[in-house]
């Protein structure tokens, strides 16, 4: 369950903790919110207006009143609290009753008991007041009965186990109601005895580029601007024979000429591909692939045409400029140099990417993300931004292992200690866990083991797998291969996730941000994702320099240890565990 922080407000007269999620980047809920004042005494004094005076009031929730009533709850629930209350309507209950083929709620009561009912009505009140803006996707809720409810964000829209909210955020004085479409499924009160499922998403994005980029100062100068006549610029990136598609991996950019009124240099509007079909980089002078274009934004004479046309290719560049690449490994270097007497290239962008036309396409207009400004400003700061939203590459997670121990059992990988030579490098490298799985099935201190996935997985995919026979003090153990790197593994921490909490509830819901990401230490690695010995791409790389286990820095900003910079985990794996 997501960490809860509390803080005291004075609401009405009355001191209520507030628990409240500290995540705030998942995605956004909007159901419907209406507040509820409280009524008031002919004296003019204020009464404390409770959850239960609330469902009294409404027409829809007659037969959770009934329900309360029967169960023997309604002065639980007008205590001081604060309490949230998933409130199910009429329709709700009805579903109910047919569910269990009965014709009334006291009919059910009879059938059930009034603790089993009691349980029921329980398993939707939670300790605390939760509005609808605290709860993400995947939260665990611990409710009166003990049962655990996950909330699950879709489409804007909140569901707590299955059940959409339908109203959210009804104020009482003691608390806060949500109305519910149906009773939550009772099986979230499972205890764990039945075992786990384990589920195991691929959630990385295949993006418009995989990398990009800017050039904006002239090689001979000191500062950014136009490159003059016989002036260059230079920019360099990484890139392998393919990202992660059965399509070649490709370079664009496009730069404005200056003294045009929107015309610019650029490559084909697929890109110039990096590699020939045998895998070769292309190196040498490419600027029979370079054209100019005009962006069809201004006429003859610099007045803005009125619902621009397509992009239109006017010439090759074969008298504007010069351009050659050069290659070391996976490291490109495009040179730029101004062969024109007069007239400058201004300052422009570029991207690696495998699809087909990333900037532009020429049986459509410029659009709105951002080659306008460059062709007619020579400004590239609006097409950057739109290709820094649009900037990153899928990655396959490789098939992997789990294993069931106590607290103190590493059974994967320690920190600080070189891989053990049992089947970690073989996964971490080739995505095989089967030689590790062997040698964690023949250690005494695992209490179960076994592996997930027969292949790959990509974006959208999944593995899923049960762990039966675990107690309280068990904890789970799995790792999987980040498909873009020579050594990474995504795993939880080295001793594992605890199954069951200290109160002996199982864990129930989201583990993904208990994943680390871990360098193994056995091979050097090379720029995520373009390296030419990933498995990927090729075999065969150098021995790390640090053969210790390590964890990778994630943050998008900080570079790791190898001087690359690595996205977070949570952006590329989720990980749900769930009792049976």
């Amino acid at each position: 369950m997501r960490k809860i922080s509390i803080r005291i407000v004075f609401v009405l007269g009355v001191l209520f903790p507030i628990f409240q999620a500290c995540d705030s980047n998942d995605e956004e809920i909007t159901p419907t919110a209406t507040d509820t004042p409280s009524p008031s005494t002919p004296d003019g004094e204020t009464d404390a207006f409770t959850v239960v005076d609330y469902i009294i009031t409404q027409e829809n929730l007659t037969s959770l009143e009934t329900a309360l009533t029967a169960a023997q709850l309604t002065e639980t629930l007008r205590a001081t609290g604060p309490f949230t209350v998933f409130v199910p309507n009429n329709e709700a209950f009805a579903a109910l009753l047919a569910n269990q083929q009965v014709a009334s709620l006291e009919a059910l009561v009879e059938k059930l008991g009034v603790e089993a009912v009691s349980n029921i009505l329980q398993a939707h009140v939670v300790n605390g007041l939760i509005r609808s803006d605290d709860v993400r996707d995947k939260d665990v809720l611990t409710t009166l009965s003990g049962a655990t409810l996950t909330a699950t964000v879709s489409g804007g829209e909140l569901f707590i186990n299955g059940a959409k909210v339908i109203e959210a955020d009804l104020a009482t004085d003691n608390g806060v109601v949500h109305v519910i479409n149906q009773v939550v499924n009772l099986s979230a009160a499972s205890d764990g005895s039945n075992g786990f499922t384990v589920t195991i998403e691929n959630i990385s994005i295949d993006k418009r580029f995989f990398q990009y980029g800017t050039f904006d100062t002239p090689v001979e100068g000191a500062q950014a601007g136009p490159a003059a006549s016989g002036q260059s610029y230079e920019f360099s990136l990484h890139a392998g024979p393919v990202v992660a598609s059965d399509q070649p991996t490709r370079i664009s950019f496009a730069a404005k000429l200056t003294g045009t009124h929107d015309q610019f240099l650029s490559t084909d509007q697929n890109g110039l591909i990096l590699y020939t079909e045998a895998g070769q980089p292309i190196t040498g002078d490419i600027t029979d692939q370079i054209y100019v274009y005009d962006a069809g934004t201004k006429d003859d004479t610099g007045a803005d045409v009125t619902g621009p046309g397509p992009v239109q290719k006017v010439a090759s560049a074969t008298n504007v400029a010069t351009v050659t690449i050069s290659n070391t490994g996976s490291l490109f270097t495009v040179k730029i140099t101004n062969i024109q007497a007069e007239g400058g290239i201004s300052p422009g962008a570029y991207g690696v990417h495998t699809i087909s036309t990333p900037l532009f396409g020429t049986t459509r207009s410029v659009g709105t993300d951002g080659l306008k400004s460059l062709a007619e400003d020579g400004d590239p700061a609006a097409l950057l931004t739109t290709m820094a939203s649009n900037e990153d590459f899928a990655v396959p997670l490789s098939p992997g292992l789990f294993a069931v121990h106590g607290s103190e059992v590493r059974p994967v990988l320690a920190m600080g200690q070189p891989d053990r030579g049992k089947g970690l490098e073989e996964l971490a490298e080739e995505g095989n866990p089967s030689q590790l799985a062997a040698a964690v099935a023949n250690n005494t201190e695992v209490d179960s083991s076994g592996t997930f996935g027969t292949s790959y997985i990509g974006p959208g995919e999944q593995y899923t797998f049960r762990v039966d026979g675990v107690a309280p003090g068990d904890y789970l153990t799995l790792v999987t291969r980040m498909g873009q790197s020579n050594d990474i593994v995504y795993s939880t921490p080295e001793n594992g996730i605890p199954l069951f909490r200290e109160n002996g509830r199982p864990f129930n819901g989201n583990a993904s941000k208990l994943m680390i990401a871990y360098d193994v230490g056995t091979e050097a690695n090379e720029y995520p994702g373009a390296g030419l010995y990933q498995s990927l791409r090729g075999s065969g790389g150098e021995a790390d320099t640090n053969p210790q286990v390590r964890r990778v820095v994630n943050n998008d900003v900080d570079p790791s240890e190898d001087g690359f910079i690595y996205r977070p985990v949570g952006e590329r794996i989720r990980v749900t565990i769930t009792p049976n």
